[in-house]
């Protein structure tokens, strides 16, 4: 009796063995055998998130920075002159993008209508949205709005240094016009600091240096060849325009022309409407050939001409 019951103990003993034995190779191979490329799926998210939690802070860090230069920003008289009186009264986050406040004050008797011209921020132009009218004896209370999507294709992140024209006419008939000179107004501190051109350089001429930078084949309306124009003149304004252009060979009419203050930049692109290219069975555009016209000034009959010129993507 007792040899059986010796014997039943030696076999539950071996059977408990094998299972344990059994479930401990499973576990390790279960854990000796991962995926590699899962591994380095994980490895990758968990790089993706730490870049994501990094540049979420900084973007916090900037947000809150550029709040801090806002609520700095004293109220600055920017045009006092002929009975006409602008206000610039803050800098504030709008529906559309970035706002600067204004009060303007017609202390005249006649309607008069202000906007703005040669707009930069941190030396890049922009163009913003502004046009007040002001009714004979009347104040208004508008803005000057710099679009989210521009400020993004300027690289601009905050607003440092905001530069700028005031032109002033006549509501009705557009007489009495009046240009103050360059406002310039700063909010907080911070540089100027030009982001790294990523592109290839082309034209260096005149003082006008411009650089390819690319294709955005979603450009509204169609495809947009991409720019950074850069005045390096010490007080000569340019527009750069473009002529006779052939994509792949086949004649493009294009929508382009860029304003240039001294010492400032822009990126920009040369449109290319999509029924154009379609039109010529264009679906992926290899090489341009192009004619830039420079202007200087106001000398409208003197550009120079720079091309044609290939560019390759």
């Amino acid at each position: 009796m007792k040899f059986k019951q010796s014997a039943a103990l030696l076999a539950a003993a071996i059977l408990l063995s094998a299972c344990s034995s059994n479930s401990s190779d499973q576990t390790s191979s279960a854990s000796g055998s991962q995926n590699p490329e899962a591994v380095l799926e994980s490895l990758a998210t968990s790089e993706e998130k730490a870049k994501r939690e990094k540049d979420e802070k900084q973007k916090s860090a900037q947000q809150a920075e550029a709040e801090k230069k806002k609520a700095a920003f004293t109220e600055t008289v920017i045009f006092d002159e002929n009975g006409l009186k602008v206000t610039a009264t803050g800098l504030e986050d709008g529906f559309m993008g970035e706002e600067l406040k204004l009060l303007v004050e017609n202390n005249t008797d006649q309607p008069y209508t202000v906007q703005a011209r040669n707009v930069s921020i941190n030396g890049s132009m922009v163009n913003p949205s502004m046009s007040v009218d002001v009714a004979p004896g009347k104040k208004s209370n508008d803005s000057m709005t710099f679009f989210s999507s521009n400020l993004e294709n300027q690289g601009i992140d905050t607003i440092n240094t905001l530069e700028f024209n005031l032109h002033i006419f006549n509501t009705d008939d557009w007489s009495d016009t009046m240009d103050s000179n360059t406002v310039t107004l700063t909010f907080g501190e911070g540089g100027n600091e030009a982001a790294a051109i990523e592109g290839d350089p082309i034209v260096d001429s005149d003082g006008v240096r411009i650089y390819s930078t690319g294709v955005d084949y979603d450009d509204f309306g169609g495809v947009g060849l991409k720019l950074h124009i850069e005045n390096t003149t010490a007080d000569q304004p340019v527009t750069v325009q473009v002529r006779d252009c052939s994509v792949d060979g086949f004649m493009i009419n294009t929508i382009f022309s860029a304003d240039v203050m001294p010492g400032k930049s822009v990126n920009d692109s040369i449109l290319l409407m999509s029924s154009d290219l379609e039109e010529n069975g264009i679906e992926t555009i290899q090489s341009v050939e192009l004619t830039f016209f420079i202007y200087h000034g106001d000398d409208i009959m003197n550009p120079v001409e720079i091309g044609p010129l290939t560019l390759t993507y």
